[in-house]
């Protein structure tokens, strides 16, 4: 489909381009369209795979400006996981006008324009230049025990610069033990922050919610966007986002490149919360689900093999279906569709004061020499053909020597080796116009280097790697163990805060009132389906993924405003069960059909769910942690918190 262009232009390519052939780009809402160039240069960028877009200067040019496109489109096809993304940093020369001034706001017009498409801002007129994007503000929380132990080594390699090419002021705190996360945003300044990311799996933002609700002012501490990049052995909440964002299933670095591009994306939506009360009294925030029998037995047993990350689960689910268990309680609901109190379910299968973060957990040197390193430890492969195109940088043969790209006061290396390509520093005029700092985003005037290439091979280093030795650390860094940790503008610990919020007059503590359920002592309403009898599970569940490879409710929404209820009644045989089991794998993603509906597993939507185990022993989990055993119930609080992912193609 042909789109309306925004803008239109003739440019050069980036420095030691000379006078080669020029580029013509057409910028719609959509993608970025390059023609001529050198052979091969001609292409697409979608806007659905660029995070930033930054104005430079080249000192060996000085009438001249540049503005660098940063995007990672799939490349890596074939590989365990999905395709993974390549960095692209294709970067064009403006030189129209006989003096700087001139160019740069041309540069600016288009670099603007890019950065409002790609956070879904509105345009002015195409003869205005668009008002600078506020630099988002994000609390990056880090568990670096989660998973296979990868979480801070994928943070360094693969979030933290591409976070940076998006203009995002970032602290990063790596948690230290269980409910560390839950204690720090009990007590932090919510004023400072425009989001909060756990770096993690599932577990780390269960503590981020139920940390938000300990607080007073939990009803404005929930209006926080939260956001998750997937480092965990269980990432079904990354997973639901990434297949909602309409993108091909992913698992590891592929999923978590995918949640890294969508959140430097990301705007607030809707995210749908259930409270969760056990029989102690005890209330919990779930996000996720709730889960008794089969599948709660397995994510708690396979707590030992976490090391094998997302393979756990698959070992652990084997197992039990060897040494298969039935558990006798009751399932009690309020459907979503108000039926008969006496229909059975099967047949609706389809139907404080704030305090200062703890400076030394935030700083951690965790930029330190990672971006501009050769690929990633599994190898990035592919890239857009050999010759030089896109207007990215060709390299050393075709680079003057000298050529520098700057957005800052002084010139400082930034991990080029000497003589190889262009290279990138800071200059005093910031694309968002604010006075730059240590750690603002560097140019990157070409392609990320192939394995083989040592950094700096036809490419400038990413945003954030450290200064030549010798550089002193500006305002906002500091130095620690002789690395500089940059936290890219964000708020300092030190710096004055605001008190927290007082809770509204409306808001009771504690949390939203449960308005559809009774004490549970008290027998359910009439209007309340009931079912009792031998279970192999019970999985209350409001999102679409249970884990990153299963798919427990296709059509679950994270706003939808509905518990998923999924249920295997005993007598089950093995291989029914393993066929259920298969069809979630296979998640009914082809147009989003409930391919693991029907017998054995029985669905259905509801609004509240009451479960009480009559077996004495068991397991109860929420969000895959494991709560006390005995009868809980929960109710759906639709769009209570607010998530950050694109909006939904």
């Amino acid at each position: 489909m042909n789109e309306e262009p925004l803008l239109e232009g003739d440019f050069g390519g980036p420095p030691g381009a000379g006078g080669g052939p020029r580029f013509h780009l057409c910028l719609t809402r959509t993608e970025l369209q390059i023609l001529g160039g050198p052979p091969g240069g001609a292409g697409v960028l979608r806007l659905a795979d660029v995070v930033g877009c930054h104005t430079l200067r080249a000192p060996s040019l000085p009438a001249a400006a540049f503005f660098a496109v940063y995007a990672y489109p799939p490349r890596c096809r074939g590989v365990p996981g999905g395709p993974r993304r390549r960095r692209r940093a294709p970067t064009f020369r403006v030189d129209a006008a006989p003096h700087y001034e001139g160019n740069r706001a041309t540069a600016e017009r288009w670099a603007r324009a890019i950065r409002c498409l790609v956070r879904g801002l509105p345009l002015p007129p195409q003869a205005e230049i668009p008002p600078e994007p506020r630099r988002r503000r994000l609390l990056l929380l880090l568990n670096p025990f989660g998973g296979r132990g990868q979480a801070l080594s994928w943070c360094q390699t693969h979030v933290l610069p591409m976070i940076t090419e998006a203009d995002i002021s970032f602290n990063l705190i790596q948690t230290e033990r269980a409910n560390h996360a839950r204690e720090l945003v009990t007590g932090i300044s919510l004023d400072e922050w425009d989001g909060i990311v756990t770096v993690s799996g599932d577990g780390l933002l269960y503590e981020v919610v139920n940390g938000l609700m300990d607080r007073p002012d939990w009803a404005a501490a929930l209006r926080m966007p939260l956001g998750i990049l997937p480092c965990g052995s269980g990432n079904a909440l990354a997973a639901a986002i990434n297949f909602h964002a309409g993108l091909a299933p992913a698992l590891g670095l592929s999923l978590l490149q995918n949640c890294a591009v969508l959140l430097c994306r990301g705007t607030p939506s809707p995210l749908d919360l259930v409270s969760v009360t056990t029989a102690s009294g005890t209330r919990v925030f779930s996000f996720l689900s709730v889960a008794w029998g089969l599948v709660a037995d397995v994510d708690i047993e396979s707590e030992r093999l976490r090391r094998l990350g997302p393979a756990r689960f698959a070992l652990g689910t084997a197992a039990r279906l060897l040494a298969l268990h039935t558990y006798r309680g009751r399932l009690s609901y309020l459907p979503a569709v108000p039926r008969s109190a006496t229909a059975d379910a099967a047949g609706a299968a389809g139907a404080a004061a704030a305090s200062p973060l703890p400076r030394a957990l935030s700083d951690l040197g965790l930029c330190a020499g990672t971006a501009s390193g050769p690929g990633t430890p599994e190898g990035d492969g592919g890239d857009w053909g050999d010759a030089p195109g896109l207007g990215d940088n060709p390299g050393p043969k075709g680079a003057a020597a000298g050529d520098v790209l700057v957005r800052g006061d002084a010139p400082t290396i930034l991990g080029d080796a000497p003589g190889r390509g262009a290279t990138a520093v800071d200059d005093g005029t910031p694309s968002d116009g604010a006075a730059s700092k240590d750690g603002d985003a560097a140019a990157v005037p070409g392609d990320a280097p192939s394995p083989e290439d040592p950094p700096g091979h036809g490419d400038a280093p990413r945003d954030g790697d450290p200064p030549s030795p010798g550089d002193a650390p500006s305002d906002g860094a500091t130095e620690v163990h002789g690395v500089t940790s940059r936290h890219r503008d964000a708020p300092s610990p030190a710096s004055p805060r605001k008190d927290a919020s007082p809770p509204s007059p409306s808001s009771p503590p504690g949390g939203p009132v449960d308005d559809l359920l009774v004490p549970l002592g008290q027998p359910v309403p009439p209007s309340w389906v009931t079912l009792e009898g031998d279970f192999v599970l019970v999985l209350a569940i409001y999102q679409s993924h249970l884990g990153a490879e299963l798919v427990a409710a296709p059509r679950a929404r994270p706003d939808d405003g509905l518990i998923h209820l999924c249920y295997v009644r005993a007598g089950v045989s093995r291989g029914a069960l393993l066929r259920a089991l298969l069809a979630m794998t296979r998640g009914g993603g082809a147009g989003g059909t409930d391919a693991a509906a029907g017998p054995p597993l029985s669905r259905v939507p509801a609004r509240a769910f009451r479960l009480e185990p009559l077996t004495p022993r068991g397991v109860l989990t929420v969000d895959g942690e494991r709560v006390e055993y005995g009868p809980l119930q929960g109710q759906i609080h639709r769009g209570l918190a607010r998530l950050l992912t694109p909006a939904a193609p």
